[in-house]
């Protein structure tokens, strides 16, 4: 129950609050999204309300949204549909017990999850392993 209210008190404070983040982050993420390569497999990992959306490329071939706050999966789905991404899969299980495939993926994204795992190794690990490596 305590983790309940806990995700539904952020999501409302992030309500509030992630616009005016993404607004001192804009620049930077939009370089950071620049650079991905065409027709990428995207993970994105805590995708909160989906805000990395409006940078992500459009010819981006699969986006992924691991996000298991579920008070924050309508507003992730409008973001996704806003930045012209219907057919995105959102997976809504703890990254810790998700089974996310080996080298499935061209580009992982990682929010600050720190706070919401058990043990951030073990996370870090994992998706290090469903990234593609060498590419």
């Amino acid at each position: 129950m305590l983790r309940t209210f806990s995700r539904w008190l952020f999501s409302f404070t992030w309500a509030y609050l992630g616009p005016v983040v993404n607004k001192q982050l804009q620049q930077l993420k939009k370089k950071l999204f620049d650079d991905l390569p065409q027709n990428a497999s995207i993970l994105e990992v805590g995708a909160g309300y989906g805000s990395n959306f409006a940078f992500v490329p459009r010819t981006t071939k699969r986006l992924v949204a691991l996000e298991p706050n579920l008070f924050l999966i309508d507003g992730l789905k409008a973001s996704a549909a806003k930045g012209g991404f219907e057919n995105i899969e959102v997976i809504t299980e703890e990254l810790e017990v998700s089974l996310l495939p080996s080298n499935a993926f061209d580009v992982v994204v990682r929010a600050p999850i720190d706070v919401s795992v058990f043990s951030l190794a073990i996370v870090c690990a994992d998706l290090h392993a469903c990234a593609l490596l060498g590419q």
